[in-house]
């Protein structure tokens, strides 16, 4: 476990009382106490009910969001708590640059990642999700399972050295993530209500996405022998802080979670730094409307003086027209042929 450096005090986003799911994190946090969490200032807050997470970060060192407390559920006030995030992320990622540590526990919905939960920090699609396996609504199964691993990325950045694998301990039941009025979120016919071995529901895409502002480098990722693996932990350096984002159940499923959740709150980016420069796509993204930009008005430009040019016939005119008329109708093919692919690869890569 990696040492820490004075106490640290947390926040952790729950659901409301009237129906709310079990949060697992204050035996975690309770184990970590006293040597390395001041658990006296960890605090246990359902946004829906009590909206000041601004005025309790001041000061705590880290925030935590409980599995599914925003994934837009409104039965568990997700929905309200999920709205805020989308409001005041600015101040959350500020809070993060000067020192702080946000852990983001999978969200999800039917067993699928909502990719609104992840979007609520960054904006539209800096992490890109997986979706239903079928392409339904219907619960998830296939894109779960119990077993993960420390990636190959980690490993050459010397990062998480103390793990290897995870897994999802033994004996854990439906009812001990969803007691009470919570057992009716996931409904009759949906669960095992015996038994519970689910450590990850969905992942994150592998592919480099252009709209991406920070480099995320992969942590862990799921253990399939059988087919190909994905990223369900993932982290970013921001300034002088840390996020962590997942499609993980952390808290409570095991002794090496419990060691790795210990690892991520006592994160010191001086001594593990975490790759921070933007991926390439960003930097030329930067460029690209300003060159699209610069193309055009030269293409306009050169249109008209021909225009205006003495010499020009009409029938040059529809020609041209003509022309690139056929050019647009082969690029419209061809952009559907390029659709259908991206289409195609994306169900490979599992997003």
């Amino acid at each position: 476990m990696t040492e820490f450096k004075g106490r640290r005090a947390a926040i952790v986003v729950v659901d409301w009382a009237r129906c709310a799911r079990a949060n697992l994190w204050k035996e975690e946090l309770q184990n970590l106490s006293p040597s390395h969490v001041d658990f006296a200032k960890c605090t246990w807050l359902p946004l829906a009910d009590s909206p000041v997470l601004r005025h309790d970060l001041r000061d705590r060192q880290v925030l935590i969001f409980n599995f599914d407390s925003i994934n837009g559920d409104p039965a568990c006030g997700s929905d309200f708590a999920l709205n805020w995030v989308q409001l005041h992320h600015k101040s959350l990622l500020r809070w993060v640059t000067k020192g702080g540590i946000l852990i983001l526990e999978g969200q999800a919905m039917l067993s699928v990642p909502t990719q609104a939960s992840y979007d609520a920090l960054f904006g539209h699609r800096e992490m890109r999700v997986s979706r239903p396996s079928e392409g339904t609504q219907a619960l998830e199964w296939k894109r779960t399972g119990p077993n993960c691993r420390v990636t190959a990325n980690a490993r050459k950045l010397n990062l998480l050295n103390e793990f290897d694998k995870f897994a999802c301990k033994p004996g854990l039941s439906l009812a001990s993530r969803f007691p009470g009025l919570a057992s009716d979120i996931v409904g009759d016919d949906e669960h095992d209500k015996g038994s519970w071995s689910i450590l990850y529901r969905g992942w994150f895409s592998r592919i480099p996405i252009l709209t991406r502002q920070h480099r995320w480098t992969p942590l862990i990722e799921t253990d399939q022998s059988h087919s190909t693996n994905h990223p369900v932990l993932v982290g970013t350096q921001i300034g002088e802080g840390v996020i962590f984002l997942s499609t993980m159940f952390l808290a409570g499923t095991g002794p090496s979670q419990s060691q790795l959740i210990g690892t991520l709150i006592g994160w010191d980016p001086k001594e593990h730094p975490l790759p921070s420069e933007k991926p390439l796509v960003s930097r030329i993204r930067a460029l690209l409307e300003p060159t699209v930009k610069l193309l055009i008005s030269i293409a306009a430009a050169r249109l008209t003086a021909g225009l205006l040019k003495p010499g020009v016939v009409l029938q040059g005119v529809l020609i041209q027209f003509f022309l690139w008329a056929m050019l647009t109708v082969v690029w419209l093919v061809i952009l559907a042929l390029a659709s259908w692919s991206w289409k195609k690869t994306l169900d490979f890569l599992g997003v």
